[in-house]
């Protein structure tokens, strides 16, 4: 009779929490489903294990003795996978979060408080964003906002097929709940203490015919393919699951948002291999244009702007081209998803 080794009571220790935490999250269908692929590895392995031997001439061990070798090794590969996914996520979430910064800019005559944003968020971030723009109002701050102003409904498609993603008012909503989240509501943002409060904008025609403009000097084919309606296909994949799944999936989607977000390496990858270049140009570049030509030709001296995070860089630059005096005199940091 063998004895049970140590490293096999510790694998059949550490199995038994994999199982019980798969049981609790995912239910018993991934529970036996667990055992069940564990098995059929065990199976597959020792096929070609024994037939490899057969061809060395070598002598294989017996069915029991390689279970035992495999079902440890198995574990410990599980577990390493475990600790290291579970590291990057806590990491990512926990220790080093992502950060939203708010710039204080100043060129001696302006003062331009730029609160950098993410459309979808903890409420705490949001609610803190409000109470800030209600602080500089009292202090004699108007307040500039991000939004897309509505166009057209023909402009509308031809945005989502030139996007690739049917982009409608639900959309930033059901991505919320794949991350745990809520969605930006701007309505939270306005009349504090005054309505002193401005889109600085462009309209969705706006994009739309400046993207045609640089499309027709374009000599890059787009192979338009009908645009993705994403939104109801998060609805239809959430659909059922639990809340403990929910939550599961929700902490493993920040981890990734987290990190995503805080690489530029990556960021730029993601922005290179864009479908449409053109689309992307309007959307980032333009938009940074009209926000700075707000700021320089604006009469107000003392201004609260929340933007995407992407342009910041872009718009301070124009800024400080048209009056090199701009400069970065404080930074604040506040985490969205956290």
């Amino acid at each position: 009779m063998k004895i049970v080794k140590i490293q096999e009571i510790i694998a059949i220790i550490l199995f038994s929490i994999y199982l019980w935490v798969v049981f609790y999250f995912q239910g018993l269908i991934w529970f036996l489903s667990s055992i069940l692929l564990l098995l059929c590895y065990l199976f597959i392995t020792f096929f070609f294990y024994t037939a490899w031997k057969f061809f060395t001439k070598s002598q294989p061990l017996i069915f029991p003795d390689y279970a035992r070798k495999f079902f440890v090794s198995a574990v410990n590969i599980l577990t390493l996978l475990c600790v290291i996914v579970w590291s990057f996520l806590y990491y990512n979430n926990e220790y080093a979060p992502k950060s939203m910064k708010e710039y204080t800019l100043s060129n001696g005559e302006k003062t331009l408080q730029f609160q950098t944003m993410i459309h979808i968020a903890n409420p705490d971030f949001y609610e803190q964003v409000r109470a800030n723009i209600e602080n500089a109002k009292k202090e004699g701050a108007v307040y500039y906002f991000e939004w897309v102003k509505p166009g057209s409904k023909e402009n509308q498609e031809k945005f989502n097929k030139a996007l690739g993603v049917e982009f409608n008012e639900d959309l930033y909503r059901n991505m919320s709940k794949v991350y745990g989240v809520v969605a930006q509501d701007n309505m939270l943002f306005l009349n504090q203490v005054n309505d002193l409060d401005f889109n600085v904008d462009v309209s969705l025609d706006e994009i739309v015919s400046e993207y045609e403009k640089l499309q027709s000097g374009s000599t890059t084919e787009h192979h338009i393919k009908p645009p993705v309606d994403i939104s109801n296909q998060i609805v239809e994949e959430l659909a059922g699951r639990s809340e403990k799944e929910l939550a599961l999936i929700n902490y493993i989607n920040q981890g990734l948002l987290n990190f995503i977000s805080k690489s530029n390496a990556l960021q730029k990858v993601i922005a290179d291999n864009f479908a449409n270049q053109e689309l992307f140009h309007v959307i980032l570049n333009h938009r940074n244009e009209v926000v700075a030509d707000e700021i320089i030709n604006s009469d107000h001296k003392y201004i609260y702007a929340t933007y995407g995070e992407l342009h910041f860089n872009w718009i301070l630059k124009i800024l400080k081209d048209h009056d090199p005096k701009w400069k970065i005199t404080e930074t604040k940091e506040f985490f969205p998803i956290r």
